[in-house]
């Protein structure tokens, strides 16, 4: 006897709870009531800080880069993260994050500010194309677009 049909409703909460016990995939849902569309980058810049410092279990942060801290904006955000009280993760692209930005590249920057806490560098480009192809080529053929 075939089962009784189901909403789709049900399934995809069926669905997210079978993905999300196996805890392989995190999931999350979302109220569209409770979300709001920030509308400038100022506001994802606000919003983002603001996260980070209302934090209370970890943060898991993942960019192409984080500008050197010359702007207003960029000093606020890792002043943000330094002075959490939570674990945090940095994830920056290789290629951004190691491009010289004035004196300072971006990754010397965040590690310098954050002290203790883990900087990581994700590497797409491997030999021989990392050697061969000079900067900025080997990020227009190796940037990864983190989200």
């Amino acid at each position: 006897m075939p089962a009784p049909p189901t909403s789709h409703k049900a399934l995809s909460q069926r669905l997210l709870s079978a993905l999300n016990s196996t805890r392989v995939i995190p999931l999350t849902s979302s109220n569209l009531k409770k979300t709001s569309i920030l509308q400038t980058p100022e506001d994802f810049h606000f919003e983002l800080c603001r996260l980070v410092r209302s934090a209370q279990d970890r943060i898991s942060f993942a960019s192409l880069y984080i500008g050197p801290g010359a702007s207003a904006l960029e000093k606020e955000l890792l002043t943000a993260l330094r002075e959490a009280e939570v674990p945090i993760r940095v994830l920056m692209d290789q290629n951004r994050g190691t491009r010289p930005l004035n004196s300072i590249t971006s990754a010397q920057s965040v590690h310098m500010t954050l002290k203790n806490k883990p900087v990581h560098l994700y590497q797409t480009l491997r030999e021989p194309l990392k050697t061969m192809l000079p900067s900025p080529l080997n990020e227009a053929v190796g940037v990864f677009h983190m989200k």
